[in-house]
């Protein structure tokens, strides 16, 4: 009998890439695949690959109920607003709602998507990961079977918020405020992968937190290889520090650049060994861009 998991966020890059994972073995999962809207383009093609989609407000304990009714497993994300004034309450009041659920359904193994605590260390914090830091310590102190995945810098941040910045005709730059530190670094698209084997092996995943790391490169390395696989178009390194990234005009540019200013102080260890064990042919940064070129580049050209 196929084992049903609730996967939170699932049109997003994380749930989308958990989706497709437990999809591809269909006489193992049944797949509850909850998104804020049910009738995007992307939650009409998980339907059409076998998903049960189901929209929900994480705000509302009573449509989550239902929709926790008879699962198994639970793969949790959340979202940060940051164009809300109490993004980080906001964010871990959903959480708070799921965790309780989870635990009324007598849910048997949680998996959380989470991050380590910022603004004890730093005294300034980055919301995006002290509210998913609070999650997971409100599922500890509920004693929820659970596992925890901790991902870094991901390499799709390039098509996003870190998209390298046009500077002229097929050149760019890359603003990351990393100094000269390597920072680890993940494909979002190979974490469904870690949360199959998380699955499949409780006994030895349970109560235990994977910091995910495929690749460690400092931002030159990174610049190198970009120039190495997109040719024509040119990388390089644009300098910037902590103090100029938060003042960049985009919501959430002070979270991240505490973000940063906290990975640069290397206090929280990512693990590689653990991350090939998880998903065996994980990707380095430099397989990644051989294999997503023309992505990349539709991206650059947006």
């Amino acid at each position: 009998m196929a084992t049903t998991v609730v996967v939170f966020g699932a049109t997003g890059l994380q749930g989308g890439s958990v989706v497709k994972s437990l999809l591809a073995a269909p006489e193992k999962y049944k797949v509850k695949a909850v998104t804020r809207n049910a009738n995007s383009p992307a939650a009409t093609k998980l339907s059409s690959q076998g998903a049960e989609v189901i929209q929900a407000d994480l705000n509302n304990r009573e449509s989550l109920a239902e929709i926790m009714s008879g699962a198994h497993a639970c793969f949790l994300m959340t979202k940060t607003d940051f164009t809300a004034a109490d993004a980080e309450e906001m964010e871990f009041s959903q959480g708070h709602a799921v965790v309780d659920v989870c635990l009324f359904a007598k849910v048997k193994h949680l998996i959380f998507s989470g991050q380590p605590h910022v603004r004890r260390v730093l005294g300034a914090g980055a919301r995006h990961m002290d509210a998913k830091a609070r999650i997971e310590d409100y599922i500890n102190e509920k004693e929820v079977p659970r596992t925890t995945v901790i991902l870094p810098f991901a390499y799709e941040h390039f098509f996003g918020v870190h998209k390298p910045k046009k500077r002229e005709m097929q050149t760019y730059d890359i603003a990351i405020p990393i100094g000269g530190t390597s920072i680890d670094m993940f494909s979002i698209s190979q974490l469904g992968d870690a949360v199959k084997y998380i699955l499949e092996h409780p006994n030895e995943t349970i109560n235990k937190t994977y910091c995910l790391s495929a690749d460690k490169k400092t931002i030159p390395e990174i610049v190198g290889i970009l120039n190495n696989h997109l040719k024509p178009y040119k990388f390089q390194h644009s300098e910037i520090d902590v103090s100029q990234f938060q003042r960049l005009p985009f919501p959430g540019a002070t979270d991240i650049a505490h973000m940063f200013e906290f990975l640069n102080l290397a206090t929280h260890r990512y693990n590689m060994v653990s991350t090939k064990k998880l998903i065996p042919n994980v990707l380095t940064f430099d397989t990644w861009v051989q294999q997503n070129k023309e992505e990349i580049i539709v991206h650059l050209d947006k």
